[in-house]
């Protein structure tokens, strides 16, 4: 019935592989549905979240696979249906995703599908701990250093830091700004640290979506032209040498990675599989 839906996955992989399977199973029956759908992650270059997120706005797309990154901050437009697979993790997670679907005057729909995870399970069984809940509360350490140590940063390019910011970050900062003395990213004098020389605009360096400052970029070894960024850990876990890596409906044979210039280096090809690593955690 061209229900314009959006779907939110778990992940980059799930992303791909849902909009894969889903445009797979609807090109039997509607060709030309099928080809209204797309993917969307954060990773995708800017110029490319840009035009899916028009093509959503416009009505160009019926149907979208995405990640958390379209939960906040985007203008989607009239949708009619949301599709949660599995619980996001927290309640305010779920009303944003149930939320993106239902903001004009019609009524709409959210599914949440459970996964058969423990927590998932439980919320199908209790489904008034879920509703009779409120939101979670953000909780953070802003005295991590892989936190606070960007801010101190952007903050002594602005203003040279002294002793009397310890109200704002912390008596853990005087450890901090020594770290980042000796890393050669601040200067001390009389009590005060100031910016390196050598540092230009530290905000351009700032990962807003994770820890990790160093990002990777897929580039197509034959061309040079640039597919998409990710950060360190999504690199390490995704794209090893001989795996098999999904962008926008197409699989891509990852041929290098170059750590030196963060630098992931694919190949296209047509494959019926896709490859995943194995994630073991010792306790």
């Amino acid at each position: 019935k061209r229900v314009r839906t959006i779907t939110f996955v778990r992940g980059r992989r799930q992303a791909e592989l849902v909009h894969l399977y889903v445009r797979e199973n609807l090109s039997r029956s509607d060709s030309v549905a099928a080809e209204r759908l797309a993917p969307y992650r954060g990773s995708y270059l800017p110029e490319d979240r840009r035009r899916i997120e028009k093509d959503l706005f416009d009505g160009k797309l019926l149907g979208l696979i995405t990640t958390n990154a379209m939960e906040l901050g985007i203008d989607v437009g009239d949708l009619d249906a949301t599709i949660l697979t599995g619980f996001p993790g927290t309640i305010a997670s779920t009303w944003q995703q149930s939320g993106r679907s239902g903001r004009g005057s019609q009524n709409s729909l959210s599914v949440l599908i459970a996964s058969d995870n423990a927590l998932d399970q439980y919320l199908m069984r209790h489904p008034d701990s879920f509703f009779g809940m409120n939101h979670e509360r953000a909780r953070i350490s802003p005295a991590n250093p892989y936190i606070q140590n960007p801010h101190l940063i952007c903050a002594a390019y602005e203003f040279p830091l002294s002793m009397d910011d310890t109200k704002f970050f912390g008596s853990e900062m005087l450890w901090n700004v020594d770290e980042l003395v000796g890393d050669g990213l601040l200067k001390v004098h009389e009590s005060n640290w100031f910016i390196s020389p050598e540092v230009a605009y530290p905000a351009e360096e700032v990962n807003i979506r994770s820890i990790g400052n160093r990002t990777y970029t897929l580039v197509h070894e034959g061309s040079g032209v640039v597919l998409e960024t990710i950060d360190e850990m999504g690199a390490f876990l995704e794209m090893h040498p001989g795996g098999v890596y999904l962008h926008q409906g197409k699989s891509h044979l990852i041929t290098d990675l170059d750590l030196k210039s963060c630098t992931v280096y694919c190949r296209e090809v047509e494959v019926p599989y896709y490859t995943e690593v194995r994630d073991v955690t010792e306790t």
